[in-house]
């Protein structure tokens, strides 16, 4: 007998039209360090981040990718920390912390303020067989709304939409669609968050204080 499926996220989101944002309005910029800690395939973690590309652009940010074992951007640096405004996505195997409906972690300070997420590979897997949705389109929607917590801040989960706490069959549908999106709200928060981050503030003072997270009840 078929189970229902669920799943835990942190932010505060609707259900998004597509180009829901003004068209005259210039891109923001977002740039993403991977480190691909769980032996991902070169294959499915790409068209996991094209995934992820679309759902930022569709919103008005443009997401920068860099994968840390293999970067060769110039003035990249994968060892030292993130600069204001830059996020970090862990793709880890496993975690013993975290309840094992959990997919992701996003890391927080009191001021709502962060820049390091993880995500949970063999849970991912999990629900790729459980549910037959293509393995990159699952990785690149939880890494979606990871990074969603991290621009939105705290208390950012939504009723509908990619930051819903808890994602069931309708969601799932929706991602396969590539229909799970932010709200045009949302959206319009990420992008002033990433304007107004200051040039000279301290990266240390993002690091997590506190874990916002997401979870899913297995089919």
């Amino acid at each position: 007998m078929a189970r229902r499926s669920g799943f835990w996220i942190a932010a505060l989101i609707q259900l998004a039209a597509l180009g829901a944002w003004p068209q005259t309005i210039q891109p923001q910029s977002l740039q993403i360090y991977v480190y691909n800690q769980a032996g991902v395939s070169a294959q499915v973690l790409s068209e996991a981040e094209e995934r992820t590309t679309r759902i930022f652009r569709l919103s008005g940010l443009r997401a920068i990718w860099v994968d840390c074992e293999t970067a060769e951007i110039v003035g990249t640096n994968c060892t030292g920390l993130p600069q204001p405004g830059d996020v970090i996505v862990q793709i880890v195997h496993e975690t013993r912390n975290l309840k094992g409906d959990v997919f992701g972690a996003a890391f927080l300070g009191r001021n709502g303020s962060g820049q390091y997420t993880d995500v949970y590979y063999n849970r991912i897997t999990e629900l790729h067989r459980d549910w037959r949705i293509p393995l990159s389109s699952v990785l690149g929607h939880v890494m979606a709304h990871e990074v969603g917590h991290l621009l939105l801040g705290l208390n950012s989960h939504s009723i509908s939409g990619i930051m819903r706490g808890y994602w069931e069959s309708g969601e799932l549908k929706a991602a396969e669609r590539g229909r799970l999106l932010f709200s045009s709200e949302q959206a319009k928060l990420m992008r002033e968050r990433l304007m107004a981050t200051p040039a000279d503030s301290n990266p240390r003072n993002t690091l997590a204080a506190s874990v916002r997270t997401t979870g899913m009840i297995k089919p």
